[in-house]
C-alpha cells in the first residue's frame, strides 16, 4: 500500500472527514509529505508552524512557510519560541500550542507526521533507559493529551517512503542541521546508534524493533484486560486514590500501579517502584514512600495521598444513605442515624479508642478526620458504627470531606 493510500485509511478509520483538523507543519519532507498528501484527501485542513529558532535560518523558513500556506488556501497560525535547546520544553510548548488554536477553532486535533523510523527509534530509546516490558509499544498513532488528541497516520511508513513521494511528486523541503547535530538525542539515535546496531548486527534492524513495539501493546492491553476489575476499584476522593492490590500477581500489581501514577500525578523512579512492589509481597503494611506525593501501604491497600488538610463539614440531614465504611470516608461522605437527643461532633484523640480503629482496619491517616458524636456522658457513637442498632426515626448526620 502507498503512503497516499495509507494516508486516506488512516483518516476514514480514525478521523472524522466533516471536520477541520491541524497539521503540524515543520517545512521538512516528513511534514511535507503530510500535508502535500492530504491535499488529495476532501478533509478541511488548518496549518501550525512552531519555530524554535535555534538556527539562523529558522525565521527565513518561517516566513517561506507563511507564504507557502497562503499559496495553498489553509488557515495558517505560527509560533516563535524562546526557549533553552531542550527537546522535551519545546514538544511540550509545541502541544500547548496547537492544543490552545484546535479549543478555539474547534479542530478534532492535530495530525503529525512521525513515521516508522521515528518508531523503531523510540522503541530501542526505551529499552536502552529500562522501560517497562509493556512501555515498548512507542508512538502511539491515536493519543490523548490532556484536551488535545494526536493522530500519526504514517508509523507504518519509512523514511524512504517519503523521500520517494516527494521526489515523484517534485516537491521541495527544508533540511533541518539541528536533526543531525550529535547533542541530541534524537540525532545521535539517527545517525549513529542505530546505524552502527544495524551494520554490528549484518541485518537491518527497524523492523524487528517495530515488531518489538506491536508485542509490547499486545502486552499492554493484556494487562490492562486482566487488571481492569481491580482498576475500577480505584477510590477516589479528598484524600488523595487508594488501590487495592491484594493477591494479585507481582507484574499485575506494577501494572496497576503505572496506570493509577499515570492517571493521579505520582511519578515513580524505577528503584521506589521496585520498592513499593517489595513492599507489597512482604506485607508491610503501615510502609511509607515519599515521591511526587506520599505512598502508603496498608493492609492490601497502596494509597497516593495528597498533601495539606482536608476540611471537613458534619450536617444534620433528614436523609440516611447509610455509608459507614473507611472507603466512603476516603471518597468524601460517610453518615449514620442515632436516637434523637443533644450531641456534639468531636474527632477522637483517646489512644485507647484510636487503637480500636486500627484493629477495626481503618487506616492511619483517616482515624483523627473520623468524626465522633458526643454528649454529657462523653462519646456516643462514631460514623462506623452499623447504623442498623439505631433507630431510623432519630437524627441522621452527614460527614463531607473537601
Amino acid at each position: 500500500m502507498n503512503l497516499q493510500n495509507t494516508l486516506a485509511l488512516f483518516l476514514e478509520e480514525n478521523c472524522d472527514l466533516s471536520r477541520p483538523i491541524l497539521v503540524g507543519y515543520s517545512g521538512g519532507p516528513d511534514s511535507k509529505a503530510l500535508l502535500y498528501a492530504l491535499r488529495e484527501i476532501p478533509i478541511s485542513l488548518h496549518v501550525a508552524h512552531v519555530d524554535h529558532g535555534w538556527r539562523e535560518e529558522s525565521s527565513i523558513e518561517a516566513k517561506e512557510i507563511k507564504q507557502e500556506i497562503e499559496n495553498l488556501g489553509f488557515p495558517y497560525y505560527v509560533k516563535k519560541l524562546s526557549l533553552p535547546k531542550s527537546e522535551n520544553l519545546c514538544r511540550e510548548a509545541r502541544q500547548k500550542f496547537f492544543s490552545e488554536i484546535c479549543k478555539k477553532h474547534s479542530l478534532q486535533g492535530v495530525l503529525l507526521a512521525h513515521h516508522k523510523d521515528d518508531q523503531a527509534e523510540t522503541v530501542l530509546k526505551r529499552m536502552l533507559e529500562g522501560a517497562h516490558l509493556s512501555s515498548f509499544s512507542g508512538i502511539e498513532s491515536v493519543k490523548k493529551m490532556g484536551e488535545l488528541t494526536l493522530f500519526r497516520p504514517f508509523l507504518s511508513i519509512s523514511k524512504k517512503e517519503i523521500l520517494s513521494y516527494l521526489e515523484k511528486n517534485k516537491v521541495r523541503y527544508f533540511n533541518d542541521k539541528s536533526n543531525k547535530d550529535p547533542k541530541y538525542l534524537r540525532a545521535r539515535m539517527r545517525e549513529e546508534i542505530v546505524p552502527s546496531l544495524a551494520f554490528s548486527f549484518g541485518k537491518e534492524i527497524h523492523n524487528n524493533l517495530i515488531l518489538t513495539s506491536q508485542r509490547s501493546k499486545e502486552y499492554a492491553c493484556y494487562l490492562d484486560e486482566k487488571t481492569e476489575e481491580r482498576f475500577n476499584k480505584v477510590l477516589v476522593g479528598p484524600f488523595g486514590w487508594a488501590l487495592p492490590v491484594d493477591g494479585l500477581h507481582r507484574v499485575e500489581v506494577r501494572h496497576l500501579l503505572m496506570r493509577v501514577a499515570k492517571i493521579s500525578g505520582c511519578s515513580f523512579s524505577r528503584d521506589a517502584l521496585e520498592a513499593l512492589l517489595d513492599w507489597t509481597y512482604q506485607k508491610l503494611s503501615g510502609k511509607r514512600l515519599i515521591l511526587e506525593k506520599e505512598v502508603l501501604l496498608y493492609r492490601g491497600w497502596v494509597f497516593f495521598l495528597k498533601s495539606g488538610q482536608v476540611d471537613v463539614q458534619v450536617s444534620q440531614t433528614c436523609e440516611l444513605k447509610c455509608k459507614t465504611s473507611w472507603q466512603d470516608l476516603f471518597q468524601g461522605e460517610v453518615s449514620i442515624s442515632v436516637p434523637g437527643g443533644q450531641y456534639q461532633v468531636n474527632y477522637p484523640t483517646d489512644s485507647a479508642y484510636l487503637k480500636k480503629l486500627s484493629k477495626r482496619g481503618i487506616p492511619p491517616f483517616l482515624r483523627k478526620s473520623i468524626p465522633v458524636l458526643t454528649s454529657d456522658k462523653g462519646m456516643v457513637f462514631d460514623f462506623f458504627q452499623n447504623p442498623k442498632h439505631f433507630s431510623d426515626k432519630g437524627i441522621c448526620f452527614v460527614c463531607r470531606i473537601n
